[in-house]
């Protein structure tokens, strides 16, 4: 099984967690958010966003609006050297603007990759908080994002990186 968006292709065995997730928040939007949850009848107490308590947990705003998701997208963008997409708050903006882009099929993939590792992060953070596991500091998402996306890069995928140039410049 493949999961593509635009003219990016991988395979979802790979990562299954990572293209699982990616594969849910873009084609069904069903991530077991409080707001998914209480829309489907299950009484929820509250559904505000277990990162930051000041909205309602959905979607866009776990991913894109909560205070933790623009943190990471900025150090993304300033990582990259890149207008990495930020003007809208929806997986579906964001995905308008990747296929839109115009890049090599190289610079596509790795965009991707530290994309998806940048969603599960941030749900991995939301899920250590909701489940009082605090297996995840905050401080280190970011640098778990580009080890993650580096050892994916390398050993999943075709491409041959020095850590030290991803770290520098990944595209």
């Amino acid at each position: 099984m493949h999961l593509e968006l635009g003219s990016v292709s991988l395979c979802q065995d790979s990562d299954r967690k990572v293209w699982s997730l990616s594969h849910e928040v873009n084609y069904k939007n069903r991530l077991p958010t409080r707001l998914n949850f209480s829309v489907r009848g299950m009484e929820i107490e509250n559904i505000s966003c277990q990162v930051c308590g000041a909205f309602v947990e959905s979607l866009d705003h776990l991913l894109f609006d909560c205070n933790l998701a623009k943190e990471l997208w900025i150090k993304v963008k300033i990582w990259v050297d890149m207008d990495v997409y930020r003007d809208s708050s929806s997986w579906a903006a964001w995905v308008s603007w990747f296929d839109s882009r115009q890049a090599n099929s190289d610079s596509k993939i790795k965009l991707y990759v530290i994309v998806a590792s940048l969603l599960w992060h941030n749900w991995r953070f939301r899920n250590s908080k909701l489940f009082g596991s605090n297996s995840m500091k905050k401080v280190f998402i970011f640098y778990s994002v580009r080890s993650f996306s580096f050892n994916w890069l390398c050993n999943r995928g075709r491409f041959k990186i020095r850590r030290v140039d991803w770290l520098m410049k990944p595209l």
